[in-house]
């Protein structure tokens, strides 16, 4: 906006509006391109005193109004001609409030009042006077801070080294914090490996168990077997010893 608040013809800015005493060029106005002007009106005569209070009579015919404060009821276009040769004149005025509060009793009535009208000056810039007429504004206060700058530079290199201090520091931290996640994600991994076989042997059929060895082991004791194949063989051999015997007693 600079570029525009700052010429010789502007007569009053506020955000993203200016009036100008001379037309822009048509590549900056357009009603629908995003960054460029709206043409709203063609102003035919105006009064413009303060942020929000203004007056002017468009090419057309029409009056556009403007006040900021609880008297705005009580503004007319004569009230800006006798503002703009005394800025500083103020009157009351009564005005009607629907809505005030009794802090005491906490009850909201509507209540009439008087309000002191005119236009805040003084709280952002200072009105400028050529025999007796307002003419412009200047700044309440500037401050000429350029014997600072060696301290600015000083301090800007103090902030440079503490971020360069954070950013390698950041960066071993996010080192170690890379590597405590892989061990732990390295202990899963067994941890599930482990116990993801475990469920495979419990799970596996009888025929595909792991079978231990089925070949007959050899005896400790081989010598227990022959023995006990004689002592049989004793016997059976004292059983027909012993027929024998009783058969010739009976002859």
């Amino acid at each position: 906006m600079y570029p525009y608040i700052s010429r010789e013809d502007c007569y009053y800015t506020d955000t993203d509006s200016v009036v100008l005493g001379q037309p822009l060029p048509k590549e900056v106005i357009s009603s629908s391109v995003l960054g460029k002007f709206k043409l709203e009106d063609r102003i035919m005569k105006g009064y413009f005193l303060a942020p929000k209070s203004y007056f002017y009579i468009a090419k057309d015919g029409t009056n556009v109004l403007k006040y900021k404060g609880p008297a705005k009821t009580q503004v007319y276009p004569e009230w800006f001609k006798s503002q703009y040769a005394d800025p500083s004149r103020t009157e009351l005025v009564p005005v009607e409030a629907n809505f005030r509060i009794d802090w005491h009793t906490l009850n909201i009535n509507k209540k009439d009042t008087l309000v002191r009208l005119g236009i805040t000056l003084g709280t952002k810039r200072i009105p400028v006077y050529h025999r007796d007429v307002w003419v412009d504004t200047d700044p309440i206060d500037i401050n000429d801070l350029s014997c600072l700058d060696h301290i600015g530079k000083q301090i800007i290199q103090f902030l440079k080294n503490d971020v360069i201090q954070l950013q390698t520091e950041k960066k071993i931290l996010n080192e170690k914090l890379s590597q405590k996640e892989r061990e732990i994600a390295e202990r899963y991994k067994e941890m599930f490996d482990a116990k993801k076989n475990t469920e495979e042997q419990v799970m596996l059929p009888l025929t595909e168990r792991p079978r231990v060895n089925e070949e007959r082991q050899p005896s400790l004791h081989p010598d227990k077997k022959e023995k006990g194949k004689n002592e049989k063989g004793k016997k059976e051999k004292g059983k027909k010893e012993k027929g024998k015997k009783e058969k010739h007693k009976k002859r």
